[in-house]
């Protein structure tokens, strides 16, 4: 996909600091890793299609390993054995019908021409499904009692049918006093504020810290951002704190009500030091008395300012494409 692209999945908009995915890539996994494999055969004519790596466990699981939970949530894998249930076999086999020529040559590693793989590329995107796999995938994940389903249904009856972006979405179908649905719907608006900030506060004190070796006061890292950053993370803590609490998410509650407990920038940051730590991450490390050094740890980047959509940015976007045709 990323060839039949020439490289081309990222943009800046006006504004942005960073490179984001184009609004067609949007959703699109392990971007950074293709991008930089795709560099090392961008002038290449023959290419093997599957030398690249994507998953550790991509010969045996394929789609497994990435998207076993929505598999078994849209009832297309069995649970315990996860082969495919009928629905999914009707799936499977109205994709090898429609992709079966642009696949056929496709299959080992040889190498093949560059123009090959641009061909089917551009014809795996969801934008070129076929009309069964349109009208299977439009069944299964936005009819019937799944909880997307009634999700879509309600965003669409409260604003008047036509398909919204997800915050306005959310916004639209949350009810701290509703039923489970609308009360996730909440919780998710309640919780991206806190989610953007908490993110500014880690970047900012992240970005300090990688560049200076040791331990270092948090007294010497502070600047207006981190301070900024902890203190709407405090207040937007309170909102979320007060919402009901979404089955499976109690740890999110519990870090919640502890970001409240505290009055400065110290007690936020080592509240957010210790979920991360908790979470089995290690990207900043607490060394007592409020000093911090950097870990391991990848990229501090902060936030994008927008809503972050989570699932149902996704399942609106494939809504788009399904209903484009």
């Amino acid at each position: 996909m990323t060839i039949a692209a020439n490289g081309n999945i990222k943009h800046r908009p006006d504004g942005a600091t960073r490179s984001r995915l184009k609004p067609g890539y949007e959703g699109f996994r392990g971007a950074n890793r293709v991008l930089a494999h795709y560099r090392t055969v961008s002038e290449d004519q023959r290419v093997a299609p599957t030398a690249y790596k994507l998953l550790s466990g991509q010969d045996a699981q394929g789609g497994l390993g990435a998207y076993l939970v929505t598999l078994i949530e849209f009832n297309l894998v069995h649970r315990e054995s996860l082969d495919l249930t009928p629905s999914g076999r009707d799936v499977a086999e109205a994709f090898v019908s429609s992709t079966e020529a642009r696949l056929r040559d496709l299959v080992d590693n040889s190498p093949v021409r560059r123009s090959r793989l641009y061909n089917a590329g551009r014809d795996l995107t969801l934008a070129h499904m076929s009309a069964a796999e349109r009208q299977l995938c439009a069944s299964l994940l936005f009819e019937g009692t799944s909880a997307m389903a009634d999700l879509v249904r309600r965003m669409r009856h409260a604003l008047g049918e036509r398909l919204p972006a997800s915050e306005a979405g959310l916004r639209a179908v949350a009810d701290s006093r509703g039923d489970e649905l609308a009360q996730a719907a909440h919780y998710a608006v309640c919780f991206d504020p806190f989610r953007r900030a908490l993110g500014e506060l880690f970047a900012s004190l992240g970005h300090s810290l990688e560049a200076r070796p040791g331990a270092h006061r948090l007294t010497d890292l502070a600047n207006d951002d981190l301070e900024e950053a902890g203190e709407v993370a405090r207040t937007s803590a309170a909102t979320l704190a007060s919402c009901p609490e979404i089955r499976g998410l109690e740890p999110i509650a519990t870090f919640a009500r502890d970001v409240v407990g505290g009055a400065t920038l110290a007690d936020t940051v080592r509240s957010t030091v210790a979920f991360h730590r908790q979470e089995g991450r290690g990207w900043i490390i607490d060394h007592g008395d409020d000093r911090y050094a950097a870990g391991q740890h990848g990229a501090f980047v902060a936030p994008a300012s927008g809503f972050h959509g989570y699932t149902v940015g996704s399942a609106v976007r494939m809504l788009r494409d399904l209903e484009a045709a």
